[in-house]
């Protein structure tokens, strides 16, 4: 596991953006297909998982709609959502508002209590076991008529103890969200939280729409938003929470590669950005795998990675009190993170520092958000594939300058900026590099200054430095 899967995996999350019927994996269809004597086009589990071969949304639609099928009791719908519940309660997921789309199911004649049966009971299950907290969103179809969506609203009346808000899903293009004005205003009426998918393939007019007309509480995707100013301004000043699904926007081809994804550009501009998986199943991973496989593409930082984290808090319909309760525990668990990786990066640099093995940029690396020995955002990395130290260059993109003694050169890799934390250094004399915060830098040696160093495995050496055993051998 990368340092960075390690980040990941420590910090408390919620997941805002999850279809419960896209999280119906390849075996579980088989299985259920099984189980209830339901005809599917596939003759094995390998069969329909090469079927997860689209390249729009509604090549998705199609392919999604036909897995409904194999949906029928109430213990499809409770094995459908405890699969996804035990998945995301190992990704340290500590709160998911999870989309159903009733419409799917009572237009097959499956009840509508039969449904929301299965998915209650595995959602009260969860919170039992685990503290996994919940909230469940009524999607509304929007290739399907107003009517029948307020009339999925009358069905839903009597069981508003177990929904907590509505959503609009399905084929973007073609059905604007003004479409759907009245049943979200009787939604509203009625006390429910509104949420609505804009911009994912329609335009920045959608989301004024949705924000405007729909009331929404929170936009769905939302990525097509930056192409308007104008709306960018207002979505930061209202704070307006977008559920962003990186794999998904890929999947679907919003995106050619993933390092284009609009992710780091949303933070920098001061939207409230989160990270979901949106149909996990069908787009080739969970939360933690949208996290890490984005972080790596875009070169996210752990700041960047942790504010992420606290945004899907921060956008869940959650008490204040819970929600500061999550942030809360953030920092802890980030506390924890920092000194850990602190140690591991003085333990490895200690034995390959700068100037022995030199500087390679690398896809997985981790900057300690903490000071790293001692160096306020020093820039130190630890890239754990190729088992190198990589010093970092200051943000402007120069070099640390002239040492004043012995080479004079900048000790750093022009391409490693944006990895860095901020940090300088300079070379000083073969084999040496000091860190102006704090720190000089030997093979095998790292010389104290002003600041305790968290590592083990220390002994006193000559001239005031320590001498540290390490893990490689």
């Amino acid at each position: 596991m990368t340092d960075l899967a390690r980040l990941v995996q420590a910090l408390p999350k919620a997941e805002l953006h999850l279809h419960l019927e896209g999280s119906l994996e390849p075996e579980l269809m088989f299985e259920l297909a099984r189980r209830n004597g339901i005809a599917i086009p596939y003759d094995s589990v390998e069969a329909i998982r090469a079927a997860y071969d689209f390249s729009n949304l509604q090549d998705f639609l199609d392919i999604y709609y036909v897995g409904m099928n194999v949906l029928v009791t109430e213990a499809d719908f409770f094995d459908l959502t405890w699969a996804y519940l035990s998945r995301v309660h190992d990704e340290n997921v500590r709160h998911v508002e999870v989309f159903f789309d009733p419409q799917g199911h009572t237009d097959r004649g499956i009840p509508f209590e039969t449904v929301l049966n299965g998915i209650s009971r595995a959602l009260d299950k969860a919170e039992a076991d685990w503290g996994l907290t919940s909230r469940l969103i009524l999607c509304f179809l929007r290739h399907l008529s107003e009517e029948a969506a307020i009339e999925t609203l009358e069905m839903a009346k009597p069981h508003l103890d177990r929904i907590h808000g509505v959503g609009l899903d399905s084929s973007e293009l073609g059905n604007p969200p003004s479409k759907f004005q009245r049943v979200f205003e009787a939604a509203g009426a009625l006390g429910l939280k509104r949420v609505a998918h804009a911009g994912e393939e329609g335009p920045p007019a959608y989301v004024h729409e949705a924000l405007d007309l729909l009331k929404v509480d929170r936009i769905d995707h939302g990525n097509r938003a930056l192409e308007d100013g104008t709306l960018v301004a207002r979505l930061g000043r209202e704070q307006m929470t977008l559920t962003v699904c990186p794999l998904s926007n890929l999947r679907l081809c919003g995106i050619k590669r993933l390092e284009d994804h609009p992710l780091k550009r949303m933070l920098a501009l001061g939207l409230r950005a989160t990270v979901n998986s949106d149909d996990p199943a069908y787009f080739g991973g969970y939360v933690n795998d949208n996290y890490i496989r984005t972080a790596a593409a875009i070169d996210l930082n752990a700041d960047e990675i942790i504010e992420l984290a606290k945004n899907s808090f921060r956008g869940a319909f959650l008490p204040a009190e819970e929600i500061e309760r999550h942030l809360a525990e953030i920092d802890a668990v980030v506390e924890g993170v920092s000194w850990r990786a602190r140690w591991a990066v003085a333990r490895r640099c200690a034995r390959y520092p700068f100037g022995i093995r030199g500087i390679r940029p690398a896809p997985n690396l981790y900057t300690a958000r903490k000071p790293v020995l001692g160096a306020e955002h020093a820039g130190i990395d630890f890239d754990f594939d190729h088992g190198i130290c990589v010093a970092g260059i200051d943000r402007s993109g120069r070099g640390a300058g002239q040492s004043g003694a012995g080479d004079p050169r900048p000790y750093s890799h022009p391409g490693h900026a944006a990895r860095s934390g901020g940090g300088r250094f300079e070379r000083r004399r073969a084999g040496r590099c000091q860190l102006r915060a704090g720190y000089d830098v030997r093979r095998e040696h790292v010389r104290r200054k002003s600041h305790p160093i968290p590592v083990s495995g220390c002994q006193s050496g000559p001239r005031g430095f320590l001498q540290c055993r390490s893990d490689r051998g």
